[in-house]
């Protein structure tokens, strides 16, 4: 459990320890400079609170460690603004140079963290908004398939190939997310989080929560 968040071990402790005892608030803050971690330490927290097993390795063989693992659980949703571009052409640049399934599985979650924003839950009564980013979001799905961790990658050209097409798309996705998270899809999702859920939890991860307008602020304390 949380064996891939590094270099915060005193953290990692009191999370593991909270988890186990079934005693973990409802809501968290993690604060820290960025490429910190915190994403990756919420992520974990999500994958944990849904595991069918209980343990939450990070090899569990499980539904839904395998779909947290990959960004697809459908009972967790991404939302708010973050590095994309960067962290996207960083774990490529890794993906080229070493081709390892770590680093397909690095630079899989930075394109997903991206796509997850476009969920239709969260879109949901402001469709005009998100006009074109379903065909993209499908689009890149398509061109990542070979780049899968339980695939062999093809060779580098095709993987570069993908890489560039990926990116491009990325990028216009990048411009619809927005700086803040609005009022709309914080009502969505307090509408969501009362639906049924797959297993036994549903998580949210709100990043740049502290750009929240007035009036989502607002929605979501209430």
């Amino acid at each position: 459990m949380f064996e891939n968040v590094v270099g915060q071990p005193e953290i990692v402790g009191r999370l593991r320890s909270e988890v186990a005892a079934g005693v973990l608030p409802t809501s968290i803050l993690f604060y820290g400079p960025p490429y910190s971690g915190k994403a990756t330490a919420a992520l974990e927290v999500a994958r944990a609170l849904t595991c069918e097993k209980g343990g939450a390795a990070w090899n569990c063989g499980c539904r839904s460690c395998t779909m947290q693992r990959y960004l697809v659980h459908p009972d967790t949703l991404l939302m708010g603004t973050r590095y994309f571009g960067n962290e996207i052409l960083a774990c490529a640049d890794v993906l080229e140079r070493t081709r390892t399934s770590a680093a397909q599985f690095l630079y899989l979650r930075a394109v997903r963290k991206l796509l997850r924003r476009f969920d239709q839950v969260l879109w949901e009564g402001a469709e005009a908004k998100r006009a074109g980013a379903p065909g993209a979001v499908e689009e890149i799905e398509e061109a990542l398939e070979p780049l899968s961790p339980e695939k062999e990658l093809p060779d580098e050209k095709t993987v570069s190939r993908q890489i560039k097409r990926i990116g491009e798309r990325c990028a216009k996705l990048e411009g619809m997310v927005g700086d803040n998270i609005p009022i709309n899809q914080i009502r969505n999702v307090l509408f969501w989080a009362h639906t049924t859920a797959l297993g036994a939890s549903k998580v949210v991860v709100m990043e740049a929560a502290d750009r929240m307008l007035e009036s989502s602020r607002n929605a979501l304390l209430k």
